[in-house]
């Protein structure tokens, strides 16, 4: 695909006291070569030495603003003001782009202009931006995002039209402080399907001391809040069509209750965006949601779902807690001279140094699992890693040979 076929996209970096990692994200951007974009750098008035790597910079960036904002939300709406290209998105000034991500989702808009938003496979990276874990495929729709299956659409790997960015106003809503990229999504979902891309496209930094994880409490309180809102407002219509998947009021679905109702939260997901179908421009088939049936359905109680969850792994320390209690109840009845007793504290106190050997060598156990767990993450990580360079060896074969 020729660069004139490319759309121009519109890339967002809001920083304030970044320096640490800050030339990392711009150098993963930069380095992209994407022939058509517009990037942007909003700094609420660092004093950490980001301005100094801003400087360096200067003649490689499009636009920089720097002066006092009102927090991450309005930042971004600073650099998104003045429309400057047809994609949109944003990368914070701790995380990456990966390799190829501005060509492939040029690409993708490209190719499928009934297409609004993607985002990719989730990953992270650690401090020296080595990757440490990609996530599977994952569908998004907004019966799953309602229905509680709303955790985590990555935001550094997801991209929208501004056309769609335009019909759900345009604004970051600054009232919410940490969950507004949540906020946007919700809007989204209003107006267009989100379509996974079977790729990595940004990484997220796990770094100590990041918002995501220190304020993840006051994250969670706000997702229940834009939940609320949309429930609240839901389209009689889209309730009629799905039934009791979609509650009352704010939940987050349990992964034996996700799995459950697996077959009806599919109905509405979208096609999946693979590498190989864009390259060989393969159309996507989307499925009428209008056209679906209400039928009746089980109804979903996650709270029930989660003892139930709870009672089916902990079955046998349940059933011996009980026979302790029973036949501690039966030996009282029963005897009652101090013999006895002696003999049931001594065997109490057995079980419970027993009970303590067993927990040590579990917790050993379960650190060996954790460490072999990694161990695989980072080797899924690399070899999905090595798939993805080689795929843009393909991309770049196939754009010689076509042209």
């Amino acid at each position: 695909m020729m660069n004139a076929a490319l759309p121009n996209i519109h890339l967002v970096t809001p920083n304030y006291n970044g320096a640490d990692y800050l030339e990392d994200t711009l150098l993963s951007v930069l380095d992209q070569n994407y022939p058509n974009i517009h990037y942007a750098i909003v700094d609420g008035g660092s004093t950490d030495g980001s301005i100094d790597i801003l400087a360096r910079y200067r003649d490689q960036l499009s636009e920089i603003v720097i002066e006092p904002d009102g927090g991450h939300a309005d930042a971004l709406n600073k650099g998104f003001s003045t429309p400057r290209g047809d994609i949109m998105g944003w990368i914070n000034s701790d995380d990456i782009l990966l390799p190829g991500c501005l060509s492939i989702v040029g690409r993708i808009f490209a190719t499928y202009p009934e297409v609004s938003w993607i985002t990719g496979l989730p990953t992270t990276c650690d401090l020296t931006s080595k990757l440490t874990y990609v996530g599977p495929t994952k569908h998004w729709s907004r019966l799953r995002f309602l229905a509680g299956d709303h955790l985590w659409i990555q935001q550094e790997s997801t991209f929208w039209r501004r056309s769609l960015w335009d019909e759900a106003g345009g604004l970051l809503d600054t009232r919410f402080k940490v969950a507004n990229d949540f906020e946007l999504w919700s809007r989204f979902f209003r107006h267009a399907d989100l379509h996974t891309v079977e790729s990595m496209l940004g990484c997220f930094r796990v770094r100590e001391g990041q918002r995501s994880d220190v304020d993840r409490a006051r994250y969670m309180r706000e997702v229940d809040t834009v939940l609320k809102r949309e429930l609240d407002q839901l389209a009689p219509d889209f309730r009629e069509t799905f039934g009791s998947l979609v509650p009352r009021s704010p939940r987050l679905l349990e992964p034996e209750t996700r799995l459950e109702f697996e077959s009806e939260l599919s109905q509405a997901d979208p096609p999946i965006i693979t590498r190989r179908g864009l390259r060989r421009h393969e159309p996507l088939h989307h499925r009428d949601v209008a056209e679906m049936v209400a039928a009746p359905r089980h109804p979903v109680n996650p709270i029930s779902s989660v003892w139930r969850g709870v009672a089916r792994r902990n079955w046998r320390f349940l059933v011996a807690g009980a026979a302790l209690c029973v036949t501690s109840l039966l030996a009282a009845a029963t005897f009652a001279n101090w013999a006895i007793w002696i003999a049931l504290a001594a065997g109490l106190g057995a079980s419970i140094g027993l009970t303590l050997a067993i927990a040590i060598k579990v917790r050993r156990i379960l650190q060996s699992l954790i460490r072999s767990i990694n161990d695989e993450r980072l080797m899924i990580a690399n070899s999905t890693l090595s798939r993805h360079m080689a795929e843009l060896e393909l991309d770049e074969l196939y754009e010689r040979t076509s042209d």
